[in-house]
């Protein structure tokens, strides 16, 4: 089951998830293993990781 289905379901079932903001891979694998339900990530996260203005810079696209 994919991990996006695996979330849709837990939001049903609890309607309500803890998700943690990664603004990088080892925040994400951090906030994985610490058992968070998902994770976010902003323009403003990319931004400050890169030491820039929040002005989308950085695409998600490029970041990813």
């Amino acid at each position: 089951m994919s991990k996006a289905k695996q979330l849709g379901e837990r939001m049903a079932d609890r309607g309500l998830v803890h998700i943690m903001a990664a603004h990088s891979p080892l925040s994400a694998i951090l906030a994985e293993e610490a058992g968070f339900d998902g994770l976010w990530a902003s323009g403003f996260e990319l931004s400050a990781l890169y030491g820039l203005a929040d002005m989308s810079l950085i695409t998600m696209t490029q970041h990813l």
